[in-house]
């Protein structure tokens, strides 16, 4: 039940961080700062790329949990 419950979390945490990350990605590029990389009339501001670390720091992080939750499932 403990490892169910260790996934479900890890699960709804990436999700939650998914979402915020899009939430920032979604701000009008006058208020995300000067574009980095651009992509026909799109690109990945300067402001973005904060954003983006962050939500790989905190999705690794989730992976590491339910990868540790299968471990102690194990034994």
């Amino acid at each position: 039940m403990r490892t169910e419950l260790t996934r479900g979390a890890a699960v709804v945490t990436a999700l939650c961080l998914t979402g915020l990350l899009m939430m920032v990605l979604a701000v009008p590029g006058t208020h995300a700062g000067p574009v980095v990389v651009s992509v026909r009339d799109r690109g990945l501001h300067l402001y973005d790329v904060p954003a983006l670390f962050l939500w790989l720091i905190g999705v690794l992080g989730c992976a590491v949990t339910w990868r540790t939750a299968a471990r102690l499932r194990q034994d």
